[in-house]
C-alpha cells in the first residue's frame, strides 16, 4: 500500500473564500455594540419635596445643581411601577430635552427660567405642579439631573419624593330657597379641584349632567318635604372625570307649601 505523505492543501485567495449566501427570508444583522457610561455619576438634585394642593393637583418642588444642563421628572404610581417622565426643562438657553410627548396630557406648565452654572443659593428651587393626579392615590416622584455628553459626569437621580393625595370632599355649605311652592334654589361653595357637581332629590339622582356651576334650581315640585345632596366630580388623566367621596355628605331638607312667599 502506498501512502502518500505531506499532502499540500489548495491555497484559496482572497476571491476564493467562500462567501456567507443569504438564506431567503432572514435578515443579517450586525450585533449592536453596546457601550456602558462609566463616568460617575453627576450631583443629584437636592431637597425634593412633594406638596398636594387638591385631591387632583400635585406640586413637586427641587434644587438646582451647578453644571447641570437639565431636569427631568418622573413619577410612578396610579396603577403604574414604571417611572414616566412627565416634564423636562433645560438649564442652557435653546437646548431643548427630549420628552415623551404621550406621558403628561395636561396643560403645558412655563418653567422657571435658570442661569446656566448657578448654584442653589442664587437660584430659587424649581416648582411644577402635575396636574389631573387621582384623589386618594400615592405617587413617588424623581428628578434626574442631565449633564453634557462631554463632561465629567453622568445623570445623577435625586432621591424620591412620596405623595399621598387627599379624598375629593363633597361641597359644604348647601343652602336652599323656595319660591311659589314649586321651585327650590339650591347653592353650594366650591370644592377645590372639582371640575363639577351633580345633585340628589331623595337619594334619586336629578341632575344626569355634571353641572358646572355651584348652583342648582329644581322646578316642577309639588308641596311636601324634600331631602336634597350634593356631591363633587374630579377630572383625572387615568380615569377620566370621576366622583368623589359621598362622606361626609351633607344633606338639607326643604318643605315646599303652597303657602310659600317668594
Amino acid at each position: 500500500m502506498q501512502v502518500l505523505c505531506g499532502l499540500a492543501l489548495p491555497q484559496l485567495g482572497a476571491a476564493q473564500v467562500p462567501l456567507r449566501t443569504p438564506v431567503s427570508g432572514v435578515r443579517l444583522e450586525r450585533p449592536e455594540v453596546v457601550t456602558r457610561d462609566l463616568r460617575p455619576a453627576g450631583p443629584a438634585p437636592g431637597m425634593i419635596y412633594g406638596t398636594a394642593l387638591g385631591p387632583t393637583t400635585a406640586k413637586v418642588t427641587w434644587a438646582t445643581v451647578p453644571a447641570a444642563n437639565g431636569y427631568q421628572l418622573y413619577r410612578t404610581g396610579g396603577g403604574s411601577t414604571v417611572p414616566t417622565m412627565i416634564h423636562s426643562i433645560a438649564a442652557t438657553p435653546g437646548l431643548v430635552l427630549a420628552v415623551n410627548p404621550t406621558a403628561y396630557a395636561g396643560p403645558v406648565i412655563s418653567p422657571v427660567p435658570i442661569k446656566w452654572g448657578g448654584t442653589v443659593n442664587t437660584i430659587p428651587p424649581i416648582a411644577y405642579r402635575d396636574l389631573r393626579r387621582s384623589p386618594k392615590t400615592r405617587y413617588t416622584y424623581t428628578v434626574v439631573a442631565t449633564y453634557p455628553d462631554s463632561g465629567p459626569y453622568r445623570a445623577g437621580t435625586s432621591e424620591a419624593a412620596e405623595l399621598a393625595m387627599p379624598p375629593g370632599l363633597p361641597p359644604a355649605g348647601l343652602a336652599a330657597t323656595t319660591s311659589l311652592g314649586t321651585t327650590v334654589t339650591l347653592t353650594w361653595q366650591p370644592v377645590h379641584d372639582a371640575t363639577g357637581y351633580r345633585v340628589f332629590r331623595d337619594n334619586t339622582l336629578i341632575t344626569p349632567q355634571t353641572l358646572r356651576s355651584t348652583s342648582y334650581v329644581d322646578q316642577g315640585l309639588t308641596p311636601g318635604l324634600y331631602t336634597y345632596s350634593v356631591i363633587s366630580f374630579f377630572d383625572t388623566e387615568a380615569a377620566g372625570e370621576i366622583q368623589g367621596e359621598l362622606e361626609p355628605r351633607s344633606s338639607l331638607q326643604v318643605v315646599l307649601s303652597r303657602c310659600a312667599r317668594p
